[in-house]
């Protein structure tokens, strides 16, 4: 079956939004209890891996499966490629060069109100 990118854009949107609800309570910022990779996912055209700063549950689990083309961790995701990423209450997003985003500005963009967090001072 093939999808349109359409259709497959808001998904890490929406995969970040349920996370971000699917998260235990605890951890702060500045600790990784781990990290989903999305960057060898199609969908969407972002380029993405997301720390997270509580425990995640089993759902954030099933979401971050190589079942669905991401990558669980138990360490931070690596940053030495990033563009910059958005600090989203107990997760980081960190966003790399794509089709969508190819400067920190982009990422800026991205944050919205959402405080910024430069590479390199996580």
């Amino acid at each position: 079956m093939k999808f349109s990118r359409r259709i497959l854009a808001p998904l890490p949107i929406a995969i970040v939004a349920i996370a971000l609800l699917a998260c235990k309570k605890g951890g702060s910022p500045g600790e990784v209890k781990g990290s989903c990779d999305m960057r060898n996912s199609s969908g969407g055209g972002s380029k993405m891996c997301l720390d997270f700063h509580s425990e995640p549950n089993d759902r954030v689990r099933a979401i971050c499966s190589p079942a669905s083309g991401y990558s669980l961790n138990t360490t931070r995701c690596d940053t030495s490629s990033s563009l910059g990423g958005c600090q989203k209450g107990k997760i980081t997003n960190w966003y790399y060069s794509s089709s969508r985003h190819s400067s920190a500005d982009d990422v800026k963009r991205e944050c919205g109100s959402d405080p910024f967090v430069a590479p390199g001072t996580q």
